[in-house]
């Protein structure tokens, strides 16, 4: 009863100028329950407790600057440390069970960042961000992880942090964003080339003269708002009431199912039918508030995260390419929209990118594309069987790309062949004709694809549904053929070192439901890289299946011309939001042409030419809706 009557208090002063007072009250009564909630018959109750208590002594230590405050902050943090760490020790609890623990339990690293730039250690809060997010990424993959590791940050020397992290940025054109979120502060941190020491982003937020409130508090509640605006909109975005008037529509989001999210659970169960137009009612579905809003909701995150501030730590470098290196809900949010002059990579965090940069990427398989498309699925969801709604459009796409990836790599074969002839060192390339492993609808089994997927080949190509589990992470998946699945357990378990490029952009799976993530993002993408990928393409939400066809030919033909993976994907996109009605007319023209042995797909793309020509909007995908869904993750 304690506890719950601190927690009142607690978000009650977080809605007053005058919060003191009530944080004081939630203190006296956080203290009481803790004379209660005892270990070890409370354990857990006693952890949640500290944590509670840690961050109310932070915030008034904010206001009052008493030294005595911050000090039993620094103290209470430790014991939760000790207490987690034994109780992670102890024999009798399952690996699942000490998962759940140790990451309901991820706020004690969490505030050890906060108390780290409190004392004006930089390099050492971001070491232990690092390390608190790797610890977190260990137990989601993996649920197991070096007890040693846990709540050691100030203790241990970590402080003077690990300088070969920041050679993330050793290469003069490149900076990078990294973010952390604690339980009552966001911080950002730029790391530029050649600076020794990252730079914490100020906050953009001033508080007016009689707020008591700090301005790291007041930048975190306008983030929580705007999370949870963002949350319910696209929830009900995907869960359309078809008896309801757009006017009516609540906002509020239903019980989610362990798969809603990441997987487009809701987005995808539309009535439509497998092979049908899963774009029937998008014109509805463009009046909805996620989709209206999305452009003003998109401008005031930036405000919230003071983009322009980073900007103006780029303009002294001449930075091309940044990686983004998000935190918990972070990972759910376009944030490479904000960065339109740069190249943008993302990443899981710094330690992905030091195992890539070791790794060795075999040379086998380079004229290999392994394309998985269109599998019938019927997924079992809450012991019901769900049929997907189909991809129209997803042939075409493979139907192109097939050519395309045929024309580009028999093109490159040709230019060795002449260069090995000329030097008569090797036999000609020609023996290593470009080959395709496809795999389409029924076929398209857990078997198949896995036996697949082992093989060496440089592009993995999938253009069906997948699904992130908030529930149990390591049991999101890609659907195949009927109730089959990959998981992301079965992917982190393969060697998939050959591949330079794997495509996910008919999935949404790059985003989780509406749970506020506590501890860090884990999905198929970090699932991807972690089994040796270079580069993995993926999307925050479904965009419709014209779109989202054009975009990924167009990535495929800006590849043939050289491009990297990124820039690669930065061109297509600048290409789609930009193209005039005219200018798509006649790139459809001649998609028609390569598909001439093909009636049905022409068909397909003539309509879709129709559509275009009617557009009220001389840039029809102007819209970031279109566009900015699409991230690539890796290497830079």
């Amino acid at each position: 009863m304690h506890h719950e009557i601190g927690k009142a208090h607690y978000f009650r002063g977080q809605e007053d100028v005058n919060a003191s007072s009530f944080w004081r009250k939630a203190k006296d009564s956080y203290k009481e329950a803790l004379k209660t909630l005892k270990p070890p018959e409370f354990e857990e109750l006693h952890l949640e407790v500290l944590q509670d208590l840690i961050r109310v002594l932070r915030e008034l230590h904010d206001i009052e600057l008493n030294s005595r405050d911050i000090e039993e902050a620094r103290e209470l943090n430790r014991q939760g440390a000790d207490l987690l760490r034994k109780m992670l020790a102890a024999p009798q609890r399952t690996e699942y069970q000490k998962q759940k623990l140790a990451l309901k339990s991820a706020v004690f690293d969490q505030l050890t960042v906060d108390f780290a730039l409190q004392s004006g250690d930089i390099l050492g809060a971001f070491t232990l961000a690092e390390r608190g997010k790797n610890t977190c990424l260990r137990w989601l993959l993996e649920r197991k992880q070096d007890l040693g590791d846990l709540g050691n940050g100030e203790r241990d020397g970590c402080a003077t942090g690990d300088l070969r992290q920041l050679d993330i940025v050793a290469d003069s054109n490149t900076a990078a964003i990294y973010w952390h979120l604690s339980p009552s502060t966001l911080t950002t941190f730029v790391i530029l080339p050649g600076v020794a020491v990252p730079i914490v982003v100020e906050r953009q937020i001033v508080p007016n003269q009689n707020e008591q409130r700090s301005p790291s508090l007041l930048q975190f509640l306008a983030w929580e708002k705007w999370l949870s605006n963002w949350n319910e909109q696209y929830q009900a975005y995907g869960n359309p009431k078809a008896d309801r008037p757009l006017a009516k529509i609540s906002l509020t989001p239903p019980q989610p199912s362990p798969y809603q999210g990441e997987g487009a659970i809701s987005p995808l169960y539309q009535g439509g039918t497998k092979g049908g137009n899963s774009d029937v009612g998008k014109a509805n579905k463009q009046d909805y508030p996620w989709r209206t809003q999305m452009e003003g909701n998109l401008a005031e995150l930036k405000t919230i995260l003071n983009i322009d501030a980073i900007a103006q730590y780029l303009e002294n470098h001449q930075i091309e390419h940044l990686i983004l290196i998000p935190h918990r809900d972070l990972h759910r949010l376009p944030l490479h929209y904000f960065f339109d002059n740069f190249t943008c990579t993302y990443l899981p965090s710094i330690q992905y990118h030091v195992s890539q940069s070791q790794r060795q990427t075999t040379e086998e398989g380079k004229s290999q594309l392994l394309l998985v498309e269109n599998p019938d699925s019927t997924p079992e969801i809450n012991g019901k069987a769900k049929q997907l709604v189909g991809l129209p459009f997803a042939e075409v796409e493979a139907a192109i790309i097939r050519k395309v990836w045929i024309d580009w790599k028999t093109r490159e074969i040709e230019v060795l062949d002449d260069k090995l002839t000329q030097k008569l060192l090797l036999p000609p390339a020609s023996c290593l004709l470009p080959s395709i492993n496809n795999i389409e609808n029924q076929a398209v089994t857990k078997e198949q694809v896995q036996q697949s997927l082992s093989q060496p080949h440089q592009v993995f190509h999938f253009t069906g549904h997948g699904a992130y589990n908030s529930t149990n992470p390591t049991q999101s998946c890609l659907f195949l053929s009927g109730k089959d699945r990959l998981t992301l357990v079965d992917i982190i378990n393969l060697d998939l070192s050959s591949y330079q490029l794997i495509c996910l952009a008919a999935c949404e799976t790059a985003v989780t439901g509406n749970q506020t993530i506590t501890d860090e993002y884990v999905g198929l993408v970090s699932a991807f890289l972690r089994a040796g990928a270079t580069h993995v393409i993926s999307t925050l939400w479904t965009v419709e299946s014209a779109a989202s066809a054009l975009l990924m030919v167009e990535f495929y033909q800006q590849l043939e011309t050289g491009q990297p993976p990124a820039a690669a994907l930065k061109a297509a996109q600048t290409w789609l939001k930009t193209a005039t009605r005219d200018q798509l007319i006649a790139w459809l023209e001649l998609k028609i042409a390569k598909l001439s042995d093909k009636p049905a797909l022409s068909r397909l793309l003539k309509s879709q030419q129709r559509l275009i020509r009617i557009n009220e909007n001389e840039i029809p995908f102007s819209h970031p809706y279109y566009w900015a869904a699409y991230t690539i993750s890796g290497l830079t």
